[in-house]
């Protein structure tokens, strides 16, 4: 059986929103992380998106988070995307050089 794609929602003790996501970040489910950002994005909620659990990640899910660490930076919406990630989700990150869009400030 395959993971199940699920965002778990949570507030941190600082009043941020937490996106906890887990399962497979494909393109059948992108689009379901992707309008979630966008309907946080225009409340203005600050929002820590936790990709520690994903169990993989392809194409579509990486457009969906940079994209949003980019609109996020551009439109000085407060979105974090933190960096613990598993290593088969850090690879295609690496592999296409999208760090600096996740994290532009040195670790």
């Amino acid at each position: 059986m395959l993971p199940q794609f699920r965002i778990e929602e949570h507030r941190d003790g600082d009043g941020a929103l937490r996106l906890a996501v887990h399962g497979e970040l494909d393109l059948t489910v992108a689009g379901q992380l992707q309008a979630r950002l966008r309907d946080l994005q225009r409340e203005g909620a600050s929002v820590r998106l936790d990709l520690s659990k994903l169990d993989f990640i392809d194409s579509s899910g990486i457009r969906v988070v940079t994209l949003a660490a980019l609109d996020a930076r551009r439109d000085g919406w407060d979105l974090e995307v933190l960096r613990e990630l598993p290593p088969t989700v850090r690879r295609p990150f690496e592999l296409l050089g999208m760090q600096a869009a996740l994290w532009p400030e040195p670790q």
